[in-house]
């Protein structure tokens, strides 16, 4: 089945949301170019949290069968041309669906081979959105005076 067949077999229900997900993608790009983070994020409908805690329990058995079938719907758009979504647009477009949830966004960080890598993923009540989130390091905020000597 190509792409149109299987858009026009999802159903108007299914065809709105798409289309707030296209939206809203369009939206969180110059967000996140231009605005800080927590800003960013709070637009997006969720709260930045910064520490080096990470949710081990999966949130996905957790929500209702209709915020998974939205955000399943979603993550496949995202995934595609034109989108491409990275972790951290991929978050704010889930967090825009998830909000009456208060969903929280983290960033991590993770050294693999001498490379440093960021993550970003979203936790609710606890529970990681992301099974890779295990293996980042949540990034804390830097205190005045806390470096280094």
């Amino acid at each position: 089945m190509g792409l149109a067949a299987t858009v026009l077999a999802l159903g108007p229900r299914r065809w709105a949301l798409l289309a707030r997900v296209a939206a809203t993608a369009l939206l969180v790009e110059p967000a996140v170019r231009l605005l800080p983070l927590r800003t960013a994020a709070r637009l997006a409908g969720a709260r930045l949290e910064l520490d080096p805690s990470v949710a081990e329990r999966d949130a996905w058995p957790e929500l209702a069968p209709a915020d998974r079938e939205r955000c399943a719907l979603a993550l496949r758009l995202l995934g595609r041309r034109p989108f491409r979504a990275t972790c951290l647009r991929r978050s704010l477009v889930l967090a825009s669906l998830l909000r009456r949830q208060r969903p929280a966004l983290r960033v991590g960080v993770a050294k693999s081979a001498g490379a440093v890598a960021a993550h970003a993923w979203l936790e609710i009540a606890g529970a990681t959105l992301d099974p890779e989130a295990a293996q980042y390091r949540g990034l804390a905020p830097v205190r005045p005076g806390a470096g280094p000597r």
